[in-house]
């Protein structure tokens, strides 16, 4: 009970102070700009930044490229997950954060059925 207090004081205080919360985080871009993402290097329509389809594969993302960053997965590792991520793409070895990007973004700019 005092651990929920506690986190509910600190969501509204980083809310107060920096107007972050969980509405402003479902967007794509804000999911991916601590690695160098743009608005601008993205040629995707903007209707698009909010869907929840999009903004959960760009989490997704962002937690494998984090765990690769604290040594916790391999770039081989993170490979494994190509074919369930992009399985068009499931020959693919990613070596590096931007191919892993370039990935996602070429997706994102393309039509879903």
């Amino acid at each position: 009970m005092i651990g929920r207090a506690v986190q509910d004081a600190v969501k509204e205080a980083i809310e107060k102070h920096t107007g972050v919360n969980a509405q402003s985080q479902h967007h794509v871009l804000r999911r991916l700009e601590r690695f160098g993402i743009k608005e601008e290097m993205s040629q995707c329509p903007a209707d698009r930044y909010e869907e929840p389809y999009w903004v959960a594969k760009a989490s997704l993302i962002a937690h494998l490229l984090d765990q690769q960053a604290w040594g916790m997965l391999s770039w081989e590792d993170i490979s494994a997950m190509i074919p369930v991520l992009f399985p068009e793409h499931e020959e693919i070895t990613i070596s590096c954060k931007n191919s892993l990007l370039k990935l996602f973004f070429e997706e994102f700019g393309t039509e879903k059925d």
